[in-house]
């Protein structure tokens, strides 16, 4: 037997599955709940997994002496059918020793009965929350693979083309950038669930941005192999664009490789009202490769890169420095020609300050390369600044 909430909440709370045979545990749950989140009981293990095939809760509370099928069988059952769900074990004092059988093969936590009302509230919203990060991640590792197959299909196709023309080139070179963007989250994310043992971890946070960021990334490859179908190379839809705002994505994304080979990574903000008119999408990719440049150029362990703008006049001036190897006096101009490239072995196509250059002058700006009076480069990005609406 399967009862829940009325019609009317159903869905739109976080979601508590509760199986249990006895009726008092069951309904003392099921009152407590009740007005924070939707809560569906059931008296079978065989109940409870016919309503979870279909309806994935947030948290399972799972009695483990039940009769027919106790709880340590439906376990293995809620784990086969949803490995996300956090599932929380209900245990009398004689079951101790099931219960942690049941977190070595996949329960979360364990109550004893009777339970404490704080405690096992305390529980359920720490597990709520993990359930949904847990959903999170796998939906975000799901997309990237998704994301990834699709790339590599698209690169399959053209393959034969990219010795023929810059943009097949253009297309390899710009998915590069956030595809390595995603990896390096990935990896970071990888690294923080390893080593997080307890729910209250305040890594948690971390992770939460992390998948923010990669949840972001992937959107812009989407968005990238859109635009690179449209053969007529528009520009886009163009509208005002915080300055700050972009800057803030552009250090997020460089930060997992600065972080990895210890390279300071500043970023000094505008003023709080400085916007240009640009498409978000295309002027993120031509900083996205300046801000990958610099990286290329520094040292580990030494490199420094600073992030910042400022308004000057009727322009926002954005400025990327580095204290890299820098570029001889003489080919300054040169890395504005296509295919050339001071990263060879390395994988450079030499077409990402072209791809950037054409990106700002479309904007009705300029992209202007210096060496820095000390070492490194300095790039200025310069836009007409325009009113937020």
């Amino acid at each position: 037997m399967i009862a829940m909430n009325s019609p009317e909440t159903t869905g739109l709370k976080d979601q508590i599955l509760v199986i249990d045979d006895e009726f008092g545990p069951r309904e003392s749950i099921r009152i407590l709940f009740k007005h924070d989140y939707d809560v569906v009981c059931a008296d079978s293990v065989r109940d409870g997994l016919e309503f979870l095939r279909n309806n994935p809760p947030d948290v399972v509370i799972l009695d483990i002496c039940m009769p027919y099928k106790d709880g340590l069988a439906g376990l293995r059952e809620i784990r086969a059918i949803d490995p996300a769900v956090s599932i929380v074990m209900l245990t009398g004092f004689g079951s101790l020793d099931s219960a942690r059988e049941a977190m070595q093969h996949g329960a979360n936590d364990y109550i004893k009965k009777p339970f404490d009302t704080n405690e096992l509230s305390n529980v359920v919203k720490r597990y709520v929350k993990r359930t949904k990060l847990s959903r999170r991640e796998a939906t975000m590792m799901s997309e990237v693979q998704s994301i990834n197959s699709e790339l590599n299909e698209q690169l399959r196709q053209k393959n034969h083309l990219v010795s023929l023309g810059e943009a097949s080139s253009e297309l390899v070179h710009d998915l590069r950038s956030p595809l390595t963007v995603i990896s390096g989250y990935v990896q970071l994310l990888a690294e923080e669930v390893q080593g997080l043992r307890q729910i209250d971890n305040p890594s948690i946070q971390e992770i939460d941005s992390y998948l923010k960021i990669i949840d972001r990334n992937v959107g812009r490859c989407r968005e990238m192999s859109e635009m690179w179908r449209d053969l007529a190379r528009k520009t886009g839809k163009m509208e005002p664009l915080s300055v700050n705002q972009l800057l803030e994505e552009i250090r997020d994304n460089a930060f997992p490789t600065a972080s990895h080979e210890e390279i300071e990574l500043m970023l000094v903000p505008a003023p709080e009202d400085t916007y240009v008119l640009a498409n978000h999408s295309q002027l993120h990719r031509a900083l996205q490769n300046l801000v990958g440049n610099a990286l290329d150029a520094v040292q580990d362990h030494e490199g420094r890169i600073e992030i910042s703008a400022e308004q000057s006049g009727d322009e926002a001036l954005i400025h990327i420095v580095d204290n890299g190897c820098g570029i001889s006096a003489e080919n300054v101009e040169e890395v504005f020609t296509p295919h050339y490239t001071t990263k060879q072995g390395s994988g450079g196509m030499g077409i990402g300050l072209i791809i950037s250059r054409k990106i700002v002058e479309a904007h009705n700006g300029r992209l202007d390369l210096a060496n820095n009076s000390g070492a490194g480069i300095h790039a200025v990005i310069g836009l007409p600044i325009c009113s937020p609406a």
